[in-house]
């Protein structure tokens, strides 16, 4: 009987040889195995058979069946679903590069043409994932693979949400990573992910790739790592985003309109769908005219300004209607009463 905690240079199933230790979670191992039928590489993320979370076995089970159905040159191949023992592995595509963060960590050098290349094949990704009624949960730098020939493959679908089954979740757990949350989720533990949440987290993460920060950054000071995760979930819901033409002058005001739109706080004024999206980055790409763009207002803070004018010519109407009513209410008493 094999052991989950010392899997290296065992043979599974006669057929994958396990080489080393790829990746490691709570939930399960990574690791880099040899195919001695097909004679490749390939990736074995293992399930922990000491894992005693809620719905933890049907998670990994469904991720594997969500891999199976997708087919997109920018998503990792799905090859098999096996059980060895009491051990449940996925067999998929083994890809050589870096993950996104390893190459923002070591300060590689990347291009706006290049994030705008990454962006657009995750977008292209996501469009086939959406397509299936499944949506991500967790875009983020880390699950994000460049491969050798400088093309994107979206990785990780052990947090995925679906719109028939919402119940793989702990009710009022917080699930993802803090940084890139929508501020919906944040807000309310029992919203639904959908196309615009994730669409949100991929508008911090195209953010980072233009300006090299986050719009909101973790506050190192505050030792406790749950006051901290608090204080950062405060700053996504309630402050100023400041707009990445702000941090860097030669971002064109279309594109910092788009990354703006991608995250913005309400999700009715987000872009609703990542073909929406991709349609707007396809636009700049092209030299379109801006007026071609998704819901794109040549000057974004009159706009803004006129909208909130608006609201308080409604909000003082109202108070001065009330006020009269009152008046005219205490003048009847007082004719009443004389």
């Amino acid at each position: 009987m094999i052991k989950w905690d010392n899997l290296e240079n065992e043979v599974i199933n006669d057929r994958y040889e396990i080489k080393k230790l790829i990746g490691e979670g709570g939930a399960g191992k990574v690791f880099l195995a040899y195919d001695k039928k097909k004679e490749r590489n390939v990736a074995l993320k293992t399930s922990n058979p000491n894992q005693t979370m809620s719905n933890y076995k049907k998670r990994f089970y469904m991720e594997a069946k969500v891999l199976s159905n997708l087919k997109h040159k920018n998503i990792v191949d799905f090859y098999e679903y096996i059980k060895v023992d009491d051990i449940n592995i996925i067999v998929m595509e083994y890809v050589e590069g870096k993950t996104l963060k390893e190459k923002i960590d070591k300060k590689d050098y990347i291009s706006r043409e290049q994030s705008l290349k990454y962006i657009k094949q995750i977008l292209s990704a996501l469009n086939e994932v959406h397509s299936h009624k499944v949506y991500h949960r967790d875009i983020k730098t880390d699950n994000i693979h460049i491969t050798v020939d400088d093309n994107v493959k979206l990785l990780d679908f052990g947090i995925i949400q679906f719109d028939e089954d919402q119940n793989l979740t702990r009710q009022g757990s917080v699930i993802g990573t803090i940084s890139y949350l929508a501020p919906e989720i944040i807000l309310d533990t029992h919203k639904k992910a959908n196309e615009k949440t994730d669409i949100y987290s991929l508008g911090i993460l195209f953010y980072q790739l233009l300006t090299g920060i986050k719009p909101f950054k973790e506050n190192r000071e505050i030792e406790n790592a749950s006051e901290r995760n608090n204080d950062l979930a405060s700053k996504i819901v309630y402050k100023p985003v400041v707009s990445p033409k702000d941090i860097d002058a030669t971002i064109s005001q279309e594109l910092n309109h788009l990354v703006m739109k991608m995250i913005e706080r309400e999700p009715s004024d987000r872009y609703q769908t990542t073909e929406d999206v991709l349609k707007d980055l396809n636009s700049l790409n092209s030299g379109k005219p801006i007026s071609e763009m998704q819901g794109y207002y040549e000057d974004e803070s009159e706009e803004h300004s006129e909208k909130s004018m608006k609201k308080q010519i409604i909000i003082l109407t109202i108070i001065s209607s009330i006020v009269l009513l009152a008046l005219i209410a205490g003048t009847i008493f007082l004719v009443i009463h004389h």
